[in-house]
Protein backbone atom coordinates (compact mmCIF):
# COMPACT_ATOMS: atom_id res chain seq x y z
CA UNK A 1 0.00 0.00 0.00
CA UNK A 2 1.35 3.60 -0.70
CA UNK A 3 0.94 6.88 1.39
CA UNK A 4 -2.26 8.66 1.42
CA UNK A 5 -2.93 10.43 -1.71
CA UNK A 6 -3.64 14.29 -1.33
CA UNK A 7 -7.12 13.72 -2.43
CA UNK A 8 -7.76 10.83 0.38
CA UNK A 9 -7.07 7.88 -2.20
CA UNK A 10 -5.24 5.24 -0.05
CA UNK A 11 -3.84 3.06 -3.51
CA UNK A 12 -2.71 4.16 -6.44
CA UNK A 13 -3.55 2.28 -9.20
CA UNK A 14 -4.15 4.31 -11.38
CA UNK A 15 -1.50 2.68 -13.78
CA UNK A 16 -3.41 -0.61 -13.77
CA UNK A 17 -5.54 -1.71 -16.25
CA UNK A 18 -8.48 -3.78 -14.75
CA UNK A 19 -10.48 -5.78 -16.61
CA UNK A 20 -14.14 -6.66 -14.23
CA UNK A 21 -16.37 -9.62 -14.73
CA UNK A 22 -19.88 -9.89 -12.35
CA UNK A 23 -23.08 -11.03 -13.48
CA UNK A 24 -24.96 -8.62 -11.42
CA UNK A 25 -25.03 -5.12 -12.63
CA UNK A 26 -25.32 -3.02 -9.45
CA UNK A 27 -22.31 -5.18 -8.12
CA UNK A 28 -20.44 -4.55 -11.45
CA UNK A 29 -21.43 -0.80 -11.34
CA UNK A 30 -20.30 -0.47 -7.85
CA UNK A 31 -16.87 -2.35 -7.69
CA UNK A 32 -15.98 0.50 -10.90
CA UNK A 33 -16.81 3.49 -8.82
CA UNK A 34 -15.79 1.93 -5.65
CA UNK A 35 -11.86 1.19 -7.51
CA UNK A 36 -12.37 5.08 -8.78
CA UNK A 37 -12.53 6.32 -5.59
CA UNK A 38 -10.38 4.38 -3.31
CA UNK A 39 -7.93 3.76 -5.87
CA UNK A 40 -8.02 6.12 -8.41
CA UNK A 41 -8.74 2.79 -11.05
CA UNK A 42 -10.84 2.97 -13.85
CA UNK A 43 -11.60 -0.44 -15.35
CA UNK A 44 -11.14 -0.54 -19.36
CA UNK A 45 -13.78 -2.68 -19.00
CA UNK A 46 -17.18 -4.19 -17.22
CA UNK A 47 -18.39 -7.51 -18.61
CA UNK A 48 -21.63 -9.20 -17.78
CA UNK A 49 -20.00 -12.81 -18.80
CA UNK A 50 -17.37 -15.11 -18.82
CA UNK A 51 -17.23 -15.09 -22.79
CA UNK A 52 -17.48 -10.95 -22.53
CA UNK A 53 -14.38 -11.30 -20.06
CA UNK A 54 -12.22 -13.61 -22.78
CA UNK A 55 -12.88 -11.08 -25.42
CA UNK A 56 -12.36 -7.83 -23.21
CA UNK A 57 -8.91 -9.39 -22.01
CA UNK A 58 -8.02 -10.27 -25.43
CA UNK A 59 -9.06 -7.08 -26.69
CA UNK A 60 -7.58 -4.57 -23.48
CA UNK A 61 -4.45 -6.97 -22.51
CA UNK A 62 -4.86 -5.49 -19.15
CA UNK A 63 -2.71 -6.45 -16.30
CA UNK A 64 -5.55 -8.24 -14.29
CA UNK A 65 -8.90 -9.35 -14.40
CA UNK A 66 -11.33 -9.76 -11.68
CA UNK A 67 -14.04 -12.15 -12.07
CA UNK A 68 -17.26 -13.24 -10.18
CA UNK A 69 -17.06 -17.16 -9.49
CA UNK A 70 -20.46 -17.56 -11.14
CA UNK A 71 -21.66 -16.50 -14.11
CA UNK A 72 -24.18 -17.55 -16.72
CA UNK A 73 -22.51 -19.87 -19.40
CA UNK A 74 -18.91 -19.57 -18.09
CA UNK A 75 -17.87 -18.94 -15.01
CA UNK A 76 -14.36 -17.47 -13.49
CA UNK A 77 -13.06 -20.53 -12.70
CA UNK A 78 -13.23 -21.81 -16.47
CA UNK A 79 -12.08 -18.24 -18.18
CA UNK A 80 -9.10 -18.70 -15.53
CA UNK A 81 -8.35 -21.74 -17.01
CA UNK A 82 -8.93 -21.04 -20.31
CA UNK A 83 -6.08 -18.29 -20.15
CA UNK A 84 -3.99 -20.83 -18.82
CA UNK A 85 -4.15 -22.62 -21.25
CA UNK A 86 -3.77 -20.08 -23.73
CA UNK A 87 -0.46 -19.32 -21.17
CA UNK A 88 -2.22 -16.05 -21.95
CA UNK A 89 0.46 -13.13 -19.52
CA UNK A 90 -2.55 -11.75 -17.04
CA UNK A 91 -3.18 -11.81 -13.53
CA UNK A 92 -6.73 -13.38 -12.25
CA UNK A 93 -8.45 -12.72 -8.85
CA UNK A 94 -11.46 -15.03 -8.16
CA UNK A 95 -14.59 -12.94 -6.41
CA UNK A 96 -17.07 -15.02 -4.82
CA UNK A 97 -19.93 -14.43 -2.09
CA UNK A 98 -18.56 -17.96 -0.95
CA UNK A 99 -15.23 -18.78 1.02
CA UNK A 100 -15.85 -22.84 0.70
CA UNK A 101 -12.17 -24.25 0.82
CA UNK A 102 -12.63 -26.74 -2.02
CA UNK A 103 -13.86 -23.97 -4.14
CA UNK A 104 -11.47 -21.48 -3.23
CA UNK A 105 -8.83 -24.76 -3.45
CA UNK A 106 -10.17 -25.30 -7.51
CA UNK A 107 -10.08 -21.64 -8.58
CA UNK A 108 -5.93 -21.57 -7.46
CA UNK A 109 -5.89 -25.42 -9.12
CA UNK A 110 -7.14 -23.73 -12.46
CA UNK A 111 -4.68 -20.86 -12.15
CA UNK A 112 -6.41 -18.04 -10.27
CA UNK A 113 -3.49 -15.79 -8.88
CA UNK A 114 -5.90 -15.30 -5.22
CA UNK A 115 -9.15 -14.98 -3.57
CA UNK A 116 -11.34 -12.45 -2.69
CA UNK A 117 -14.53 -12.75 -0.92
CA UNK A 118 -17.25 -10.08 -1.80
CA UNK A 119 -17.89 -9.69 2.24
CA UNK A 120 -14.32 -7.82 2.64
CA UNK A 121 -13.86 -4.08 1.80
CA UNK A 122 -12.94 -2.62 -1.66
CA UNK A 123 -9.74 -1.81 0.01
CA UNK A 124 -8.79 -5.70 0.72
CA UNK A 125 -9.70 -5.91 -3.31
CA UNK A 126 -6.97 -3.36 -3.86
CA UNK A 127 -4.74 -5.22 -1.72
CA UNK A 128 -4.89 -8.31 -3.43
CA UNK A 129 -4.72 -6.08 -6.87
CA UNK A 130 -1.18 -5.27 -5.64
CA UNK A 131 -0.19 -8.29 -4.27
CA UNK A 132 -1.27 -10.57 -7.18
CA UNK A 133 0.52 -7.98 -9.65
CA UNK A 134 3.58 -8.45 -7.70
CA UNK A 135 3.45 -12.26 -8.39
CA UNK A 136 2.18 -12.97 -4.86
CA UNK A 137 -1.28 -15.73 -4.29
CA UNK A 138 -3.25 -13.30 -2.43
CA UNK A 139 -6.07 -14.45 -0.10
CA UNK A 140 -8.40 -12.46 1.58
CA UNK A 141 -8.81 -13.00 5.38
CA UNK A 142 -12.01 -14.40 5.82
CA UNK A 143 -10.72 -17.93 3.71
CA UNK A 144 -9.96 -20.30 6.32
CA UNK A 145 -6.24 -20.95 5.51
CA UNK A 146 -6.54 -24.68 7.52
CA UNK A 147 -9.22 -25.79 5.50
CA UNK A 148 -7.94 -24.80 1.79
CA UNK A 149 -4.75 -27.16 2.86
CA UNK A 150 -6.63 -30.38 2.79
CA UNK A 151 -8.19 -28.87 0.30
CA UNK A 152 -5.35 -28.27 -1.83
CA UNK A 153 -4.21 -31.80 -0.49
CA UNK A 154 -6.71 -33.41 -2.04
CA UNK A 155 -5.71 -31.84 -5.84
CA UNK A 156 -2.34 -33.47 -7.19
CA UNK A 157 -0.57 -31.42 -8.92
CA UNK A 158 -1.20 -30.45 -12.80
CA UNK A 159 1.25 -32.05 -15.34
CA UNK A 160 2.38 -28.55 -15.78
CA UNK A 161 3.08 -28.30 -12.32
CA UNK A 162 4.96 -31.51 -12.58
CA UNK A 163 7.37 -29.94 -15.10
CA UNK A 164 8.06 -26.97 -12.82
CA UNK A 165 8.38 -28.81 -9.53
CA UNK A 166 11.28 -31.07 -11.61
CA UNK A 167 13.00 -27.90 -12.99
CA UNK A 168 12.97 -26.40 -9.71
CA UNK A 169 14.62 -29.27 -8.50
CA UNK A 170 16.65 -29.79 -11.03
CA UNK A 171 18.02 -26.62 -9.89
CA UNK A 172 16.76 -23.94 -12.60
CA UNK A 173 15.89 -20.28 -11.75
CA UNK A 174 12.43 -19.13 -12.21
CA UNK A 175 13.89 -17.22 -15.84
CA UNK A 176 15.67 -20.22 -16.79
CA UNK A 177 12.11 -22.22 -16.06
CA UNK A 178 10.11 -19.81 -18.20
CA UNK A 179 12.82 -20.21 -21.28
CA UNK A 180 12.62 -23.86 -21.17
CA UNK A 181 9.01 -24.76 -21.19
CA UNK A 182 8.32 -21.52 -23.65
CA UNK A 183 6.22 -19.58 -21.38
CA UNK A 184 6.75 -16.27 -19.43
CA UNK A 185 7.96 -15.28 -15.88
CA UNK A 186 4.44 -14.64 -14.97
CA UNK A 187 2.78 -17.81 -15.84
CA UNK A 188 5.94 -19.54 -14.12
CA UNK A 189 5.59 -17.47 -10.45
CA UNK A 190 1.87 -18.50 -10.70
CA UNK A 191 2.43 -22.16 -10.89
CA UNK A 192 5.25 -21.15 -8.35
CA UNK A 193 2.55 -20.07 -5.74
CA UNK A 194 0.05 -22.59 -6.59
CA UNK A 195 2.51 -25.31 -5.97
CA UNK A 196 3.60 -23.56 -2.40
CA UNK A 197 -0.61 -23.45 -1.13
CA UNK A 198 -0.52 -27.37 -2.36
CA UNK A 199 2.55 -28.27 -0.55
CA UNK A 200 2.13 -25.92 2.71
CA UNK A 201 5.78 -24.74 1.62
CA UNK A 202 7.05 -21.49 3.07
CA UNK A 203 9.59 -20.56 0.47
CA UNK A 204 11.46 -21.89 -2.29
CA UNK A 205 13.65 -24.15 -0.80
CA UNK A 206 10.86 -25.59 1.37
CA UNK A 207 9.14 -26.37 -1.48
CA UNK A 208 11.45 -28.12 -3.34
CA UNK A 209 11.99 -29.94 -0.11
CA UNK A 210 8.43 -30.89 0.12
CA UNK A 211 8.46 -32.23 -3.40
CA UNK A 212 11.32 -34.32 -3.28
CA UNK A 213 9.61 -36.00 -0.15
CA UNK A 214 6.30 -36.63 -1.30
CA UNK A 215 7.55 -38.15 -5.01
CA UNK A 216 6.45 -35.49 -6.72
CA UNK A 217 10.01 -35.12 -8.42
CA UNK A 218 13.45 -35.96 -9.91
CA UNK A 219 16.82 -35.48 -9.21
CA UNK A 220 18.94 -33.58 -11.22
CA UNK A 221 20.16 -37.16 -12.31
CA UNK A 222 16.69 -38.19 -13.95
CA UNK A 223 16.31 -40.89 -10.86
CA UNK A 224 12.79 -41.70 -9.46
CA UNK A 225 12.90 -39.74 -6.12
CA UNK A 226 9.33 -41.23 -4.73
Amino acid sequence: MVSPMPNGVKFDLSHVKVVLADDHGIVRDGLVAALKREANCTCCAAVPDGFAALEAVHLHRPDIVLLDHSMPGLGGIEVVARLRQEAFPVRALLLSSFSNSLLVAEALNAGADGFVTKEEPVSELCRGILATLAGECFLSSGIDRAGLRDSLNSLPPTPREREVLELLVQGQTMAQIARTLGLSARTIETHRNHLAAKFGAANLIDLVSRAVEAGFARSHRGENLG
